[in-house]
């Protein structure tokens, strides 16, 4: 038991690390390579530095973020493909599926539960392995995702053809 209810894995290890991608014009991109993504739509809201200061325990800063990004991108969370969630800790992932209304309030782990989440399943979420078990590098998981979304990331994982990732993009 680290701090109850949470133990050892239910907690990502800290590191250091990172990754790279380059957000651009449609027209430089273009002259740069055949592998384009195109962000639909993109949210963020920032509510506070450290947990001791979070509005909420059982609500994140997701919810205002995502609405932004579904309606900039013209979509709604049923055209979701597949999900990148932050999942620091393991409470995380119900908490943002029922800020993203995929349930409500107090039904994530029922919903969690109902579906099939692994990479071939009905909605997909996590397909390179989440935080938990990764770490932390953010930069890193979102250019996983970049990766899968260009093709090149192997049989395994679907094509897709919307999927948010924290802030709804």
């Amino acid at each position: 038991m680290v701090v109850s209810p949470f133990r050892l894995f239910d907690i990502v290890m800290p590191c250091a690390g990172g990754a790279a991608f380059i957000v651009t014009s449609a027209k430089q991109a273009r002259e740069r390579s055949d592998a384009i993504i195109r962000i639909a739509g993109a949210g963020e809201k920032i509510t506070h530095r450290a947990m001791s200061q979070a509005p909420s325990l059982t609500s994140g800063p997701l919810k205002a973020a995502i609405s932004g990004a579904f309606k900039q991108a013209g979509v709604d969370r049923t055209k979701m493909d597949t999900l990148s969630l932050y999942d620091c800790y393991s409470i995380m992932l119900p908490i943002t599926l029922e800020d993203a209304g995929f349930c409500a309030p107090g039904q994530g782990g029922p919903w969690l539960a109902e579906h099939d989440t692994r990479w071939n399943g009905d909605l997909p979420i996590n397909t390179h392995g989440g935080s938990s078990p990764l770490a932390r590098p953010i930069s890193r998981e979102v250019c996983r995702i970049l990766l899968k979304q260009c093709g090149n990331f192997g049989s395994r994982l679907k094509a897709v053809k919307y999927q948010t990732r924290r802030g709804g993009w």
